[in-house]
């Protein structure tokens, strides 16, 4: 049985970025996303991208840095991001 999805959401250098560590491994190895259209292949990428105000995602072996635009606020995007981990993830 595997354990439970964890999601830690840390704020980098950057105000417009975080990074999400999971306690999972997934597709897209150091893979950058700008657009649903560049990640129609990823579905993970494709998910956070749909958020609005999402501006760019990068995966790489259990993390994920999610980039912002710069209206949008973290304290909207982080429970949307979550959200669509649990659903793609668990």
């Amino acid at each position: 049985m595997d354990d439970p999805l964890q999601i830690r959401i840390e704020p980098t250098a950057d105000p417009d970025a975080v990074k999400i560590t999971l306690n999972r491994q997934f597709e897209g190895l150091g893979q950058s996303f700008r657009s649903a259209q560049e990640a129609d292949l990823n579905p993970l990428a494709k998910a956070i991208l749909s958020i609005r105000g999402v501006r760019e995602v990068f995966l790489l072996g259990d993390f994920i840095t999610v980039r912002k635009q710069f209206h949008a606020s973290w304290q909207a995007l982080g429970p949307a991001i979550q959200a669509k981990l649990f659903r793609l993830l668990k």
